[in-house]
């Protein structure tokens, strides 16, 4: 049984538990892309009753929002699993929602996040491609 189960799966189908490498980036990017289009589609003249959001804009907005709840679910997945050297694109997926979520506030935790990242990523070369391909 995989360690992650109890926050990985919450509804059938929804199982984070298998995600690899660049598939975080495929969540990560997915979901966002798919929120993000729902609140365009949302702003639109059909979902809109004299500058507010009708129905059909708020179960747009109700479905995006859903979709960044799970973005913000499966990188805390993502962010509870331990480091590996030779993942390192699930590295850059981490930095890329800490800086998102810091919102510029907690530069010392991003700062540490780059160095342990960068010093793993030098580590994933040097394995690798050998000592001197690390410059």
């Amino acid at each position: 049984m995989n360690k992650h189960s109890a926050t990985t799966q919450t509804v059938q189908g929804l199982d984070l538990s298998g995600i690899e490498g660049n598939g975080w980036m495929a969540v990560y990017d997915g979901l966002t892309m798919a929120a993000q289009g729902l609140e365009g589609i949302a702003q639109r003249p059909q979902c809109q009753r004299q500058g507010d959001l009708n129905a059909a804009g708020k179960y747009l907005m109700t479905i995006a929002d859903f979709l960044l709840d799970e973005r913000r679910r499966a990188m805390e997945v993502l962010l509870e699993r331990p480091h590996s050297d030779e993942e390192h694109v699930e590295l850059m997926v981490k930095l890329q929602w800490l800086a998102v979520e810091s919102n510029g506030e907690d530069m010392a935790e991003l700062k540490r996040f780059v160095s342990d990242a960068a010093e793993r990523r030098d580590i994933y070369v040097e394995k690798t491609f050998g000592k001197e391909a690390r410059a």
